[in-house]
Formats: C-alpha cells, sequence, structure tokens
C-alpha cells in the first residue's frame, strides 16, 4: 500500500478485492453489509419510482439517466437505472414524442415573444 499526500493507492491488491467482495455476495455467504448492499442496488424499481422515471424522462428528455437519479431518485444508480427501467417494463424512448412537442411551443414561443426594441 502506497501513500502520496494522505491518499492511499491500493494498486496490486484490486483482485483481492474483487475476490473478496465476490464471497461476500455468493449465495452460500451468510447475510452481511456487502450483500444487502448490493441487494438493494440490484432491486427491481417499484411502481411509485417507475411513475418518477416517466416523469424524469417528459421533464429531462431520453438518454438523461444522470438526471433523473440526481435530481429525482438520488437513491438509485444511473448506469442502472435505464436496466432496472426496462425491466420493469418501461420504454426509455417513451419522452421522446412529449419531449419534441414540448420542443415545438417552445420554439413557437420564442418566435412569438415581443422584441425589446434597444435605443
Amino acid at each position: 500500500m502506497l501513500t502520496r499526500g494522505g491518499a492511499m493507492f491500493i494498486r496490486t491488491k484490486s483482485t483481492q478485492v474483487f475476490v473478496r467482495q465476490k464471497n461476500l455476495t455468493v449465495a452460500k455467504a451468510k447475510n452481511n453489509p456487502v450483500k444487502e448492499a448490493k441487494a438493494r442496488r440490484l432491486a427491481p424499481l417499484e411502481p411509485h419510482e417507475v411513475a418518477t422515471v416517466h416523469e424524469g424522462l417528459n421533464r429531462f428528455g431520453p438518454r438523461k439517466w444522470t438526471e433523473i437519479c440526481t435530481y429525482l431518485l438520488p437513491h438509485r444508480d444511473a448506469s442502472l437505472l435505464c436496466k432496472l427501467f426496462r425491466q420493469s417494463g418501461g420504454d426509455p424512448s417513451s419522452a421522446r414524442a412529449p419531449n419534441s412537442i414540448r420542443m415545438a411551443l417552445l420554439a413557437a414561443e420564442a418566435v412569438s415573444a415581443p422584441r425589446s426594441s434597444s435605443p
């Protein structure tokens, strides 16, 4: 283990850490905090979370999983949210039509907005 400026670097221990995590999360292992954290992370989305994801897709647009996780579902992982949403029966591209309609409305408002004249 090397230390530099108070930070610890474990260069040669990455395989050992991976093996320990794997051994703690196998089915034969007793209940432990690592196993519980992995189960929470991979748990399927609840119905209210699916509704929240739909709201986030409509608000932020498709493929904006980081924003959805940051603002609406901070306890979920952004890298897994799309996969969990698909597994729950949702369609990640479902926000494309409402988002395009919203963008068209914003463009129409920008065109019809009165411009202020400068002296």
